[in-house]
């Protein structure tokens, strides 16, 4: 039933095509179509008039242009994302019973007004008719906080119902969807299980609320508040699943004021980082300003280490501003200042203008502020300014006046008492209030004036070279830190000391990876217990990357350019160290190409130099990044991916097949060529059983065993002989001589080489049993087994007969 009463009324009044050209360029704008263009292009020659070129145009996610590598494994990729689903019900009733005009006049003006909502929230609109909607928020346009955004976008479109007959129900869900490049060239399709549940809510609840799903709330958990709803019977959606209704965005200078609300882990290390901060606010103090730059990945602590130092200095001694960039800062001017010229004087954002402008007046009079700063202040904060001669001055030397009263104002607060600014976030920041910080950075050094600024790696910090900012790079915390870090979010419990050493080798002391990991273990199911004291509730196999830590290694690694993200996709499946002439050759990019997307990864602090000889190796900073980055590829193309780094490696490594026997292994079995792993899976067990890593070894055997007999390979029996013996070794030295287990796996080879015919390793197993027995001081048992075993050798003729 798409847009079929706009189809019907451009060929209805194909005779007027004055009034049928109106239909057909809200038709188009809707849902662009070739066809349809011509149409249009035939209709403005009949009516002899041009069509509009400012005409209001709709992104949909067929718009989104997608460079031909965009995504260079396949033609799909996995995303986190968040679907918002809404419909539209007429106070009358569904707006089919309406007649077309009249749906028309009520639903157009909807449409268009909702897709710039979309737009402005960094969505993308995957369908639209007269009934409802579909919009993606993540993919296929990258976004950290999709869920947030989603959100907001979902609150500002139940506020045209306000002005309209039209209600709009919304559900929002979050998760995996498969982005994929659609039939036609440049387009895109969003698919999977958050589209189909967001709709089958929406249309299940008919009900005039944002509701949304329990891994949405989680999603966008900080940025919005929202309210459980009473269990619902919806058909087909889960009764113990719960659901939320979305009540309002909440308010903050930066992201870390938004997400402070959460229980916060205890502060631990960045003791010699402090003491940088602490000298450059005593420099400050005394006079010669500084200007310091924090530069971390995401969640290793930037604003956390930032805030626990403004927090100790005695609040009388300085005035503190600060504020952030969000991820959809980018879009407007001045809005990084904005916020903290609001915090200087006590502004809100929702506040009607005339109160706001009262406040800064007020404030102008109480600080003795010059007055010629007024009118670009007000101008900066989005105010009536006073001056008649403002608005007849060029944008371009408005902004000029903005940026230069903003920089004399913050100057002239520092000239009685020190200030101390932070800005987070500068990846994000828009380049109007970048240009002011930079200009104060070379500024401050003259007044008692502390610029913080953090960022992320890939920003780029020329900007503000000519400052000379004290840069603080931080890193991971330190095994002792995360140790510490870690007894807090999961405890001691003796049962948790595998799962330890794995949040430690995965994470990298990265603050806010652990806590997420942790997270995703309760919720899970995989922890029991309450932060702090969790118990294992099973086996942990790998660490599971979570839907928060997901989305931003998704925004971040889109925002790369094509070839840096193929090469990156290709290294995710190798595992721990990645050989660089084998990835150079999977990637298949010319030379220069595959070097300047090695420099990428490199200057994104995704990939580390581990080796330069004999043959070059690297690795992926985090496990977490890795698994992320692997987990986009679709299961069928890794399967080929892994059978094609299978092949590579055992060229590549032709001489020493023993010696990597585990890498070939895992590859085996993601290829899912179960011989081959079985085979290499016994090589690599009998390696640490030489090199006395006993219970590596016996992990390995069980594995293997597991494999063999979930895929039916051919020759299972014979092959789990071998591997019943290598048990045996490996359990004598770790269980003891003594340990039934060790019993059980002679006596399971015992079976298999009676019921496969094979006498000659039956010998074996007897002995192997006798000895087990002897060691134990069981002679009788020792005589049964010698018996049969001298049964055994008449049998073969190995003895002659008496």
């Amino acid at each position: 039933m798409r847009l079929r009463t706009l189809r019907a009324l451009v060929g209805r009044l194909a005779d007027e095509p004055e009034r049928a050209l109106v239909h057909a360029h809200t038709l188009q704008a809707l849902l662009p179509d070739e066809n349809l263009g011509r149409e249009i292009a035939s209709l403005s020659e009949r009516a002899r008039k041009s069509v509009t070129a400012n005409a209001s145009k709709v992104t949909f996610a067929s718009d989104v242009p997608l460079r031909s590598s965009m995504t260079p494994i396949g033609h799909r990729t996995r995303r986190q994302a968040t679907i918002l689903s809404a419909s539209f019900i007429s106070s009358g009733g569904p707006v089919d019973d309406l007649a077309p005009e009249m749906a028309l006049a009520a639903i157009d003006p909807l449409l268009l007004q909702a897709a710039e909502i979309v737009r402005a929230n960094g969505g993308v609109m995957l369908d639209a008719s007269e009934n409802g909607l579909t919009a993606s928020f993540g993919a296929p346009r990258p976004l950290e906080d999709h869920a947030a955004f989603a959100c907001r976008a979902a609150l500002d479109l139940r506020k045209l119902s306000s002005t309209s007959s039209i209600r709009i129900c919304i559900a929002i869900d979050t998760g995996n969807v498969i982005l994929s490049t659609a039939p036609e060239p440049g387009r895109a399709e969003v698919r999977g299980g958050p589209v189909t549940r967001a709709h089958a809510l929406n249309q299940a609840l008919r009900r005039d609320l944002v509701i949304a799903t329990r891994r949405a709330q989680a999603a966008a958990d900080g940025f919005v508040t929202m309210r459980e709803l009473p269990s619902l019977a919806i058909p087909g959606y889960p009764e113990d699943q719960r659901l939320f209704e979305v009540m309002q965005i909440n308010r903050g200078r930066s992201r870390w004021q938004l997400r402070a609300e959460r229980q916060l882990s205890p502060f631990v290390g960045r003791e010699i980082q402090l003491q940088m901060l602490n000298k450059a606010w005593h420099d400050t103090y005394y006079g010669e300003g500084q200007t310091v730059m924090i530069v971390g990945d995401p969640g290793i602590g930037k604003s956390r280490m930032t805030h626990e130092f403004v927090g100790v200095i005695p609040v009388d001694e300085f005035d503190n501003l600060e504020g952030g960039a969000l991820e959809q800062d980018l879009r407007s001017g001045f809005v990084v200042m904005r916020k903290i010229l609001q915090g200087l004087f006590g502004i809100s954002d929702m506040e009607a203008p005339q109160v706001a402008s009262d406040k800064l007046l007020k404030a102008f009079g109480t600080r003795g502020l010059e007055q010629r700063l007024l009118d670009p202040m007000l101008a900066v904060m989005e105010l009536p300014t006073r001056e008649p001669l403002w608005a007849t001055l060029s944008g371009t030397e408005r902004s000029r006046r903005m940026q230069e009263a903003t920089v004399a104002l913050l100057m002239r607060l520092a000239r009685t008492k020190p200030v101390v600014l932070l800005v987070e976030d500068l990846h994000w920041i828009d380049h109007e209030s970048e240009a002011i910080l930079t200009r104060l950075a070379q500024a401050v050094p003259a007044v008692r004036f502390l610029l913080i600024l953090t960022c992320r790696p890939e920003y780029n910090r020329e900007v503000f070279s000519a400052a000379q900012p004290v840069e603080i790079r931080l890193s991971g915390l330190n095994p002792n830190e995360s140790a510490t870090l870690i007894d807090y979010l999961i405890g001691r419990d003796a049962g948790l000391g595998n799962l330890r050493r794995k949040l430690a080798e995965v994470c990298k002391g990265n603050a806010l990876f652990l806590e997420e990991t942790v997270r995703n273990l309760a919720e899970t199911d995989k922890l029991v217990g309450k932060r702090g004291h969790y118990r294992p509730a099973g086996k942990v196999g790998e660490i599971v990357v979570s839907s928060n830590i997901h989305s931003i290694i998704d925004a971040r690694f889109e925002r790369m350019d094509d070839d840096a993200k193929h090469v990156a996709e290709v290294a995710s499946i190798f595992g721990d160290d990645i050989p660089l002439p084998s990835l150079r050759r999977m990637a298949a990019l010319p030379e220069a190409r595959f070097d300047a997307a090695i420099r990428s990864l490199r200057n994104a602090d995704l990939l580390v130099e581990v080796q330069i000889f004999p043959d070059a190796a690297w690795r992926f900073k985090h496990a977490l990044i890795r698994n992320a980055i692997s987990d986009r590829i679709l299961s069928t193309t890794l399967v080929e991916l892994h059978k094609a780094a299978l092949t590579e490696l055992e060229a590549c490594y032709a001489d020493r097949l023993e010696e990597n026997s585990e890498r070939l292994a895992r590859h085996a079995e993601l290829a899912q060529l179960w011989q081959e792993a079985a085979g290499y899976l016994l090589n690599s067990a009998k390696r640490a059983i030489k090199r006395s890593a006993h219970e590596s070894a016996l992990e390995q055997l069980d594995h293997g065993i597991e494999i063999m007999r979930a895929n039916n390979i051919a020759g299972a029996d014979e092959l789990e002989i071998d591997f019943q013996f290598a048990r045996g070794v490996a359990l004598t030295t770790a269980r003891g001589w003594r340990s039934p287990e060790v019993v059980a796996a002679f006596e399971r080879a015992e079976v298999l080489c009676r019921k496969t015919g094979d006498r000659a390793r039956l010998v074996t197993a007897f002995r192997a049993h006798a000895q087990h027995h002897m060691l134990r001081g069981k002679p009788a048992s020792v005589q049964e087994i010698a018996s049969r075993l001298t049964d055994l050798a008449k049998s073969v003729d190995l003895l002659p007969a008496a």
